[in-house]
């Protein structure tokens, strides 16, 4: 059993990198069929999103302020003004860090602009960590009681690898279902740049 649960904590935790959201509710539909122990499945859940996160903030904090100043880069996203963008990341960038968890489409975005305009580290490691947390922490709540209410349907599914699919497909319907909704009622939720 330790193999078996190393080898699909691995696979869970390499897929955070690929399909985040719906890694981590099939990791706790897993659970939920006694294939994998809560601690593995959320370990490796948590893993793969906080290592994600960092290092979509790294690349951008290395890369630095030169790649902004850049005509290519100008010409791409137009004039921004550095102090004004600073001065928004340094009232809200807490806020905004934090919320770009669950609000689709904003998360990379906002974790480059907090590694070219150098974010403090620890401020983005602290806040990420706590986010992430949170964020496995409330999917895997969702997903494992949908998981519960399934399970005697996944009983039905005799084999490993049948469960496997049961699992990987409940996981993306409740991935499609949880996107729509954020789309709709998250608009409004991250402060406004002030762009006077």
């Amino acid at each position: 059993m330790p193999t078996s649960e190393a080898a699909h904590a691995l696979a869970i935790f390499g897929l955070t990198f690929v399909l985040e959201d719906i890694a981590v509710l099939g990791a706790a539909l897993l659970v939920a069929n006694g294939m994998v122990s809560l601690p593995w499945a959320a370990g490796s859940a948590f893993a793969g999103l906080w290592l994600d996160d960092v290092g979509t903030y790294a690349i951008a904090y290395a890369l630095g302020r030169p790649v902004l100043e850049r005509r290519w880069f100008r010409r791409l996203m137009g004039n921004i003004d550095l102090h004004r963008s600073e001065a928004w990341f340094e009232n809200h960038g807490t806020l905004a860090i934090s919320l770009s968890r669950a609000v689709p489409g904003t998360r990379v975005p906002t974790y480059l602009a907090a590694g070219f305009l150098k974010v403090p580290v620890w401020r983005f490691l602290m806040i990420t960590a706590i986010a992430c947390a949170a964020w496995v922490a409330g999917l895997f709540f969702l997903s494992y009681h949908v998981g519960m209410m399934a399970i005697s349907g996944f009983n039905m599914f005799r084999t490993k690898l049948t469960k496997l699919v049961a699992c990987a497909a409940v996981a993306v319907l409740l991935g499609w279902i949880l996107k729509k909704i954020l789309r709709k009622y998250s608009r409004g939720w991250l402060p406004k740049p002030n762009n006077t």
